[in-house]
C-alpha cells in the first residue's frame, strides 16, 4: 500500500465563537472549530476489478467540548472534505477521536447521537421523508453511536455518486461527568419524552438533576470527527446504487417507548442479585440506566416495536445489494419486508419477503479494562448489515411493492427519543429513474 503525507483542506467558512457559562467567570468564550479539514492519510486499496481504488481518512479541526455540552450543527455551516471529483464512493465508516492524536474516543465521554452527509448541496437525497433534517435538505447517509462498529460497504463494481459540495450534519454530546447519562443521551424533554429539539445546537444537555450550574464548566477537552471513505477516480467502471432511508414511525423520526415490564432497579446485575438490596419497583423513567440490563435478553412478552409501510417510490425498482440501520440504546432490531400481491388483481394473496433485519449489537467491556472503547458496556456499538455479493442472491424490487419497516425495542426500562431507520442500497433497473 502507498501512504501519501497529510493534506490540508480549503478552509471552510464555519467557526463559531459562543459564550458558555462558567463556574469561574460570568461567560467563557469557547470556539467550536470545523474551519478546516485534513486528509490525514491516503493508501492504495486496488480492488479485483479497479486498480485505481483507494481510501482516505479525514479528520475534523477540533471541537471544543465542556462537560454536558451538545454539538448539534447546521449542515450549510458544516462543509465536509471529500476526495477530488470525478469519483464514486464505494465505502464509509466514521468515529469520534481526540484531536491531538486521532485515538478512538469512547462512548461514555462523547455520545454520538447521529452524524448526517448530504451530498451534492443537499439534492442527492435518500430521506423519503424529504426535508426531515436540518435546512430542509435531503441526508444521503448516516449513523450514530453504532458507526464505530459499523462498516457500509458496497459489493465489488457498485458506489454511490461523488458528487459535491457536501455537507454533515454533527450532533454530538459530551456525556462524561453527566450524573444522569440516560437523560442526557436521550436528549429528554422537560415535560415528556425525548427529543433532539431538547439538545439544541450548544446547549447543556438535560442531565443534570440539581440543574447545570452544577456541572464542572471549566473540563474542556478537544475532540474531532474522522471518517474513512473508500473512492475510486474510475467512475466508468462503476454501476451506481440509489440509497433510500426508512423510518419505522412514517417520517416522525423519534418516538417514545413506555416501559411495560417493571423490575427491581440496580437489585439484579450482570453479577447476580445485590444482597441485602431494597430498590423500587417502576419504569426507571427518571433514573439512572444502569446499562447492564441493555446486554441481557429481554424477559419474555418484554419487547415491542413499531412498523409503517412505504409505496416503493419511482425509479426505485431494482435489485438490493445492501442494508444496514440506526437504532438507540433499547433497539433490538429494524427491518425491512417487501409486500406484493401475488396475482394481476388487488384481491389476490399478498406476498412478503424479508430484504434485511438489521441487530443492534451491545457493548460488553466496563470501564477501564481492555478492550473498553468500541465495545463500551450497554451501548450499542455496531449494527449487523446485510450485503449481496453473489448477483442471483439480491432481492427484487417492482414497481408497486410495498415496504414495510419494523423497530423492535425492549420495554423493559422508558426509553426516550429513539429511532428506527434502515438503509437500502438498489442497483436500478436498467430504465429506471434517478432517486434524487
Amino acid at each position: 500500500h502507498r501512504t501519501h503525507p497529510p493534506t490540508m483542506a480549503t478552509p471552510a467558512l464555519l467557526l463559531l465563537a459562543l459564550l458558555v457559562p462558567s463556574a469561574a467567570t460570568d461567560a467563557t468564550a469557547v470556539e467550536l472549530g470545523l474551519s478546516t479539514w485534513h486528509e490525514v492519510q491516503r493508501v492504495s486499496a486496488p480492488r479485483e476489478s479497479d486498480s485505481r481504488h483507494q481510501r482516505s481518512t479525514f479528520r475534523s479541526a477540533p471541537i471544543r467540548l465542556d462537560v454536558g455540552r451538545v454539538v448539534l450543527t447546521p449542515p450549510k455551516q458544516t462543509p465536509l472534505m471529500m476526495p477530488p471529483e470525478p469519483f464514486v464512493l464505494t465505502s464509509l465508516q466514521l468515529e469520534v477521536v481526540r484531536a491531538s492524536d486521532g485515538q478512538p474516543v469512547p462512548l461514555t465521554e462523547v455520545y454520538n447521537h447521529h452524524v448526517v452527509f448530504y451530498a451534492a448541496d443537499g439534492k442527492l437525497g435518500a430521506d423519503v421523508c424529504g426535508g426531515a433534517h436540518l435546512d430542509m435538505i435531503d441526508g444521503l447517509w448516516g449513523a450514530g453511536a453504532e458507526a464505530r462498529g459499523t462498516l457500509t460497504e458496497f459489493p465489488e463494481g457498485l458506489g454511490l455518486p461523488g458528487k459535491g459540495p457536501w455537507f454533515t450534519n454533527i450532533h454530538l454530546i459530551r456525556s462524561e461527568g453527566v450524573p444522569h447519562v440516560k437523560r442526557c443521551i436521550e436528549c429528554a424533554c422537560h415535560l415528556y419524552g425525548g427529543s433532539e429539539d431538547c439538545c439544541r445546537h450548544m446547549s447543556i444537555c438535560p442531565g443534570f438533576p440539581e440543574g447545570s450550574s452544577q456541572r464542572n464548566s471549566s473540563d474542556v477537552k478537544e475532540y474531532a470527527l474522522q471518517y474513512t471513505v473508500g473512492w475510486s477516480p474510475a467512475v466508468e467502471q462503476y454501476d451506481l446504487v440509489k440509497y433510500m432511508t426508512l423510518d419505522a414511525t412514517g417520517c416522525q423520526l423519534e418516538f417514545q417507548v413506555p416501559a411495560q415490564c417493571p423490575w427491581m432497579w440496580r437489585h439484579d446485575t450482570l453479577q447476580g442479585p445485590v444482597p441485602g438490596a431494597a430498590g423500587l419497583r417502576g419504569s426507571g423513567r427518571d433514573l439512572p440506566s444502569d446499562f447492564e440490563v441493555a446486554v441481557r435478553p429481554p424477559s419474555p412478552n418484554c419487547v415491542t416495536s413499531v412498523s409503517w409501510e412505504y409505496e416503493l417510490p419511482a425509479g426505485a425498482a431494482g435489485r438490493l445489494v445492501f442494508s444496514k440501520g440506526h437504532v438507540h440504546v433499547g433497539g433490538l432490531s429494524v427491518s425491512a419486508t417487501v409486500l406484493r400481491a401475488s396475482g394481476s388483481n388487488s384481491s389476490s394473496a399478498e406476498q412478503s419477503e424479508l430484504l434485511c433485519e438489521i441487530k443492534a449489537k451491545y457493548g460488553h467491556t466496563n470501564p477501564g479494562s481492555a478492550g473498553f472503547v468500541g465495545d463500551e458496556l450497554g451501548y450499542v456499538v455496531g449494527v449487523s448489515t446485510c450485503r449481496f455479493d453473489k448477483v442471483d442472491e439480491r432481492p427484487l424490487l417492482r414497481e408497486g411493492d410495498r415496504i414495510r419497516v419494523e423497530a423492535s425495542y425492549r420495554t423493559d426500562l422508558w426509553f426516550n427519543g429513539v429511532m428506527g431507520l434502515i438503509d437500502l442500497a438498489i442497483i436500478p433497473d436498467s430504465d429506471g429513474d434517478v432517486l434524487i
